[in-house]
């Protein structure tokens, strides 16, 4: 904005999170900026022209009016339901909450518009009902603690050298509180049939994956087909009810598991490991770990959502904190 670059972040589990500044094209943070203020699970920063920042944190829960020149704190706002997104147009304040949109018009009253703008509650991809309501779910890796800290690692982030959209959860070792090994045994995260095993997969060649990523920035696009060749080695099991699971980037599959195995939550169905990554085509064994996609009715968890929903999601679905 105005030539400065605004940053909200979180820089590890343990670290604090910070609203940072960086004047015009200088690495070094302003270190006046916005200082004494602290943030709590920050979700999301609007830079208004008018100069204005506003941050909301606490999980969606609190909203700061920043001055933009200083980061001097002007009003706080907080709020029973999740605030999930906000604009300011003509003056005037629009939070996006679930079920209603909240209107600041800027003289100390609030509205609450409602009605039949979007989809009811059990029709938005985020209902936990819809999900919960199926089955609870099981961590493929055990001793799994808390997702990864990485907006990137989670369903719906952007893949750039491919043009496309991720559609799974990243499981790396050190990122979720445990370490995944190459070879680590990867679980069904619940009941169900195996619908697709990779028995007889073959490697790509480090060219051929070259000449797939290259195909993809020609195109401004990732092909369904280039995308399930960087995959890797898969298999997928059918949950019932609408509800699937894809385990990708597998070393090797377990013994038994074909088309048409019946699996038992927590039965360990392959192994971790890199196939159809770029490390996977080298033959080396960097960069292990497991994607796992859930699809519900045919959309992937996380279409549709802001990364922070999808977390709060895949949260509530591995009962993870």
């Amino acid at each position: 904005m105005d030539g400065d670059v605004y940053v909200l972040l979180h820089e590890g589990r343990n670290a604090p999170a910070g609203l940072v500044r960086f004047h015009g094209t200088s690495p070094k943070r302003d270190p006046d900026f916005a200082a004494g203020l602290s943030w709590e699970k920050p979700v999301g920063l609007h830079l208004d022209p008018a100069g204005f920042l506003y941050v909301i944190d606490r999980a969606g829960h609190r909203l700061r009016v920043l001055e933009r020149g200083s980061g001097r704190l002007l009003q706080t706002l907080e709020a029973e339901e999740e605030m999930r997104a906000l604009d300011v147009a003509d003056g005037r304040l629009y939070i996006a909450v679930p079920d209603a949109l909240l209107l600041y018009p800027g003289t100390g009253q609030v509205y609450a518009v409602s009605g039949g703008e979007g989809p009811p509650p059990a029709g938005r991809p985020d209902y936990l009902p819809n999900w919960s309501a199926l089955l609870s779910l099981t961590s493929p890796i055990s001793n799994v603690r808390y997702l990864p800290e990485r907006p990137s690692l989670l369903p719906g982030a952007p893949r750039v050298y491919r043009y496309g959209i991720h559609h799974g959860l990243d499981m790396y070792g050190g990122t979720m509180g445990v370490e995944i090994p190459y070879g680590a045994p990867v679980r069904a995260v619940a009941d169900g049939v195996v619908v697709r095993a990779d028995i007889a997969y073959r490697e790509m060649t480090p060219a051929e994956w070259d000449e797939l990523a290259a195909r993809c920035v020609s195109l401004h696009d990732t092909p369904p087909e280039i995308e399930d060749r960087f995959r890797g080695r898969q298999v997928w099991v059918d949950h019932g009810n609408g509800l699937s699971s894809h385990y990708v980037h597998l070393a090797r599959i377990a013994e038994g598991i074909d088309v048409g195995s019946r699996v038992r939550r927590g039965q360990v169905i392959g192994f971790a490991g890199n196939s159809g990554t770029e490390d996977g085509a080298a033959g080396n064994r960097s960069g292990v770990h497991l994607h796992l996609e859930i699809y519900l009715n045919g959309h992937y968890l996380g279409k549709w959502l802001t990364l922070w929903e999808t977390r709060q999601l895949l949260q509530r679905l591995f009962a993870l904190p």
